[in-house]
């Protein structure tokens, strides 16, 4: 059963999204809590649940919460193990509390303060022989989309599948391979070790066609995005687009020979952001936390709940240290940009 993500929503921590996928970022503190469903569900039929997610950084805890539909509606928790490589999957049936109906169902995540969740499933699953095999099947067919790391890779399926694509190749291979050896002897013939090769040939060709279908099909997607496109207009449809805005608002705002800026942020912790900021800032210095502010610092307020700005005034302030006067250089919704006096 595939819960519905237009369903779920954020408990604790931010709904955002990059590009056409969902990404909840946790609060200040880490803590992410995303309800994946409200609905009343028969956990008997159900003992696994699958998530198909990446995380900006690896949670340091993972939760999985439920909450029984009879009775007293307690809600039960169980931690696991996350795994990062894209598809987690957690085995339920031998847990005491996972029975019965349950109406609610969510995840809760500790990691880095402001770091997102790109989320793209959840799906509870039966075990029964057939569905295992349906599952194996959909998880070496599913589409592997790249995402926006300037290195992707590509397993040929989905990434920690419950049956891996490449041994499951080599063994339906040399199970081919003793049918026909027994049917040769059968018949009074001998065996030929070159069937076996080509056995072992034709599963490999197999997993690398797999392969080149993603290939070409991401591919295919890139092409449809980007091409003939300026290296601007790439740059505004890709996923991190809002932090290439950001940078670019940034620049045309410095007055001439400034060559640092100091980030002012709650996603000053969030590597990913500061990343992908001061690669687009190049070759502009960016410092990534007020402290210390330098005399006639240039300061981006990007996301700040632990500062304030009164631009009439001229007055900067953050939640620990002095009031500053400033000058506002830019006065933008995605980024304000002042310079200490």
């Amino acid at each position: 059963m595939r819960l519905s993500l237009e369903e779920a929503s954020v408990i604790r921590g931010e709904s955002q999204s990059r590009g056409s996928l969902w990404a909840p970022t946790a609060d200040a503190q880490g803590v992410l809590i995303i309800r994946l469903s409200n609905r009343t569900i028969d956990t008997a039929s159900f003992p696994t649940l699958r998530l198909t997610a990446l995380a900006d950084t690896q949670p340091v805890a993972a939760k999985l919460l439920w909450r029984q539909a009879d009775g007293p509606m307690t809600t039960f928790a169980k931690s696991f193990s996350w795994q990062g490589d894209g598809v987690e999957r957690l085995a339920l049936a031998s847990d005491p509390e996972w029975h019965g109906n349950i109406a609610g169902l969510a995840i809760a995540l500790w990691m880095q303060p402001k770091a997102g969740l790109l989320l793209q499933s959840a799906t509870l699953l039966p075990d029964t022989g057939s569905s295992v095999l349906a599952q194996a099947f959909g998880e070496w067919l599913v589409p592997e989309l790249w995402a926006e790391y300037s290195v992707n890779y590509l397993f040929g399926g989905a990434p920690n599948p419950r049956v891996p694509l490449l041994p499951a190749a080599f063994v339906i291979a040399a199970v081919a391979f003793v049918i026909y050896a027994w049917l040769a002897r059968r018949r009074g013939l001998r065996p030929s070790f070159a069937m076996g090769a080509i056995f072992a040939i034709a599963a490999w060709i197999a997993v690398d066609a797999r392969w080149q279908l993603s290939l070409f099909t991401n591919l295919q997607l890139t092409a449809g995005k980007y091409a003939g496109k300026t290296i601007d207009e790439k740059h505004r449809v890709a996923e991190d687009a809002r932090i290439y805005q950001v940078a670019e608002t940034i620049r045309r705002g410095l007055p001439n020979g400034v060559t640092k800026v100091t980030l002012v942020s709650d996603l000053a912790d969030t590597e990913l952001f500061v990343g992908k900021l001061r690669y687009y800032l190049f070759p502009l210095w960016l410092q990534a936390k007020p402290d210390p502010i330098d005399p006639r610092a240039v300061l981006a307020i990007v996301e700040s709940k632990n500062s304030s700005l009164d631009a009439a005034a001229g007055k900067f302030k953050l939640a620990q240290g002095p009031s500053l006067d400033v000058e506002t250089l830019v006065d933008d919704p995605l980024v304000r940009v002042v310079r200490v006096r």
